[in-house]
């Protein structure tokens, strides 16, 4: 199966393909639709549209500059409590599968340090080579 990435210009035809595109479950995540309302004053921030053929099967908020909160260990701390969560909000889960870009060392060694382990498969995605890691809980 393959997928296509392509960024949120605001044409006519993707707004309609944003129109028509609803999320099941919020409960983790902002609609499309709120981050093209944040797009005018936040150029920080570009919306990710992922395609399979014509159809929209996906999106997301791809943030360019770090921010002021880099750096202060937050998502050590939250990869660090991420395995204590899903034992104990989704016990059917043994194991957490995660897949980062081969250039992203920032994150594989955060990864690393959060107990990830990896598996020595490298998928090729959109963005290149992926390096996918695992921890079992």
């Amino acid at each position: 199966m393959d997928i296509s990435l392509q960024k949120y210009t605001g044409t006519s035809q993707q707004q309609r393909l944003l129109d028509d595109y609803h999320l099941a479950d919020l409960t983790y995540t902002g609609s499309p639709q709120k981050v093209v309302a944040k797009l005018a004053h936040d150029h920080d921030r570009d919306l990710i549209l992922v395609f399979q053929a014509d159809q929209l099967v996906g999106a997301f908020c791809l943030h360019q500059h770090a921010g002021p909160v880099r750096g202060h260990g937050y998502a050590l701390m939250a990869m660090q409590q991420l395995p204590a969560y899903v034992r104990q909000q989704y016990p059917q889960i043994k194991r957490l599968i995660l897949a980062v870009n081969h250039a992203n060392l920032p994150a594989q060694h955060l990864y690393q340090r959060a107990g990830f382990q990896d598996t020595g498969w490298r998928p090729v995605g959109s963005l290149g080579v992926q390096w996918v890691l695992i921890k079992v809980l």
